[in-house]
């Protein structure tokens, strides 16, 4: 009896330990994430309502006009050889085709016209650039990571997608479509070629239903390694935003196998803490399917999963076929509302972890892009309000991607007649 009382003591003992130190290192972490953004100008004097923050004037004063030379310039002049066109005049078109469907004025695609014809014009094939096999691409290619120029599927997702979606959106525009005359044409054939080009990464299966891409004349390293989640996802929103934009069916088989293949290897985790179950997933997916739902401590073993900026792309993707019906579920949007809710933004207040999981493995600069996790608005007005909390707390001068997508995004009530993707569209 003292054996079996002294383990009950140490159990007790250890139960009550370990709450104390997650609440402690959760302090520090409040802590850490409050100085950084303070340090970077980012937290208001006084905290606006979401109905002052989540209007047009926000996103105009900071992102339409004032910006357009700088970001046709960085175009025109370095196209993407700096990456500046992936991971900066990519989101700017993205954010500008969020403005027009979040509030219908047609500013928003007159200004992302100038952004979509700079980018189409400025390719590598129309500039000259060939890759490190000799082959000059339909495409735009960098040697900022490779050390040798490539394309890198990544990157043509993210540029890819906010060209489609433009050319998706301008269709609702006689006029404007009008003014535009041949180029719109030829733009569709021509960014039809650019995803096209990657057919060479394809890999159909391993099910029937499922598809996704591996590296291939990329990074040296990595040669035959199937791409990273957020990757995937990328060219999915792109292969998806091109069926949406020309009914192009082959895209659109392909951007459903992407998501199922994602679907199957991101983790359902179960259990007490996160209920029916709430999303996770490390930086590179399982590469066998998933025996979904998951006991929610086997989470443990993620030690956090993938960093937030890169988890908000992988989750882009999924939850785009959401909204629309497209292979995950309501069921399914449920549970990346649990992400969010029970996961990356448990501590609520604005505070969000550096990592899908919510953990302190990595720290408050990981948090970017969080617009992305918007889309969750028609499921869940809790998850978005956890989002946007860290929005209007400590993003004074939001980027434009996350300011669009809070617009686009606002909460409106459902109606049970219609899918929610519609009222999003």
């Amino acid at each position: 009896m003292r054996f079996c009382f002294l383990q009950f003591v140490l159990v007790c003992t250890f139960l009550a330990v370990v709450p104390a130190q997650s609440n402690s290192q959760d302090q520090s972490y409040i802590d850490s994430f409050d100085y950084y953004w303070r340090s970077l100008g980012q937290i208001p004097d006084t905290v606006p309502t979401l109905e002052q923050y989540a209007v047009p004037q926000t996103y105009d004063s900071r992102h339409l006009y004032s910006v357009l030379q700088i970001w046709l310039n960085r175009i025109n002049s370095r196209q993407n050889l700096d990456t500046d066109m992936a991971w900066g005049s990519s989101y700017q078109a993205q954010s500008l085709n969020d403005m027009y469907r979040g509030t219908g004025d047609r500013k928003y695609l007159d200004v992302n016209l100038e952004i979509i014809r700079a980018t189409m014009a400025n390719r590598d094939d129309k500039k000259g650039y060939a890759t490190f096999f000799g082959e000059t691409a339909p495409a735009w290619g960098t040697s900022y990571y490779a050390g040798r120029h490539t394309i890198h599927a990544v990157h043509t997702g993210m540029i890819a997608f906010g060209v489609v979606e433009f050319l998706e959106l301008v269709q609702r525009e006689p006029d404007l479509l009008n003014e535009i005359g041949a180029e719109f044409n030829t733009w569709l054939a021509e960014i039809r070629e650019t995803l096209d080009w990657h057919d060479r990464q394809w890999v159909d299966g391993p099910s029937p239903d499922e598809g996704h891409y591996i590296f291939k004349d990329d990074l040296p390293s990595e040669e035959g390694n199937i791409l990273p989640g957020n990757w995937q996802s990328a060219m999915g929103l792109a292969l998806w935003g091109s069926w949406k934009a020309s009914g192009n069916i082959k895209h659109k088989v392909m951007a459903r196998k992407i998501g199922q293949y994602m679907k199957r290897r991101m983790g359902l985790y179960a259990g007490p803490k996160y209920g029916p179950g709430a999303y996770f997933w490390p930086y590179y997916l399982s590469i066998l399917p998933l025996n979904n739902p998951l006991p929610e401590q086997q989470v443990l073993d993620l030690n956090g999963g993938e960093d937030f900026s890169h988890a908000a792309l992988t989750a882009a993707f999924p939850l785009t076929l959401g909204l629309e019906g497209e292979v995950f579920t309501e069921s399914d949007m449920q549970a990346f509302a649990r992400t969010i809710i029970r996961g990356f933004g448990r501590l609520g207040e604005g505070v969000l972890f550096g990592n899908i999981v919510g953990t302190t493995a990595f720290g408050p600069n990981q948090v970017l892009i969080p617009g992305y996790f918007l889309r969750i608005a028609p499921f869940s007005r809790e998850a978005y309000d956890v989002v946007a909390e860290f929005l209007l707390r400590y993003q004074q001068n939001p980027r434009n991607v996350d300011i669009s997508q809070l617009i686009r995004f606002y909460p409106r009530p459902l109606s049970a007649n219609h899918p929610a993707w519609s009222l999003y569209e």
